[in-house]
């Protein structure tokens, strides 16, 4: 709009909304490869298994 004055605003409203976009993929990705390696140990050590969510708990802070 001429004239309007949110055009910084609407920026910096994009950037936060990209970057904790990011996180949330980035989180989530973490805990899909966190279940997928659960999953495998798992299947190799006859029910006896840890997960580890320690990267995933860090892309969430």
């Amino acid at each position: 709009m001429q004239g309007g004055s949110s055009g910084s605003s609407a920026t910096s409203a994009g950037t936060y909304m990209d970057d904790l976009a990011k996180k949330l993929s980035d989180g989530l990705t973490e805990y899909s490869e966190a279940l997928t390696s659960a999953k495998n140990d798992y299947s190799n050590t006859d029910e006896s298994v840890s997960i580890d969510f320690t990267n995933f708990d860090s892309k969430m802070q």
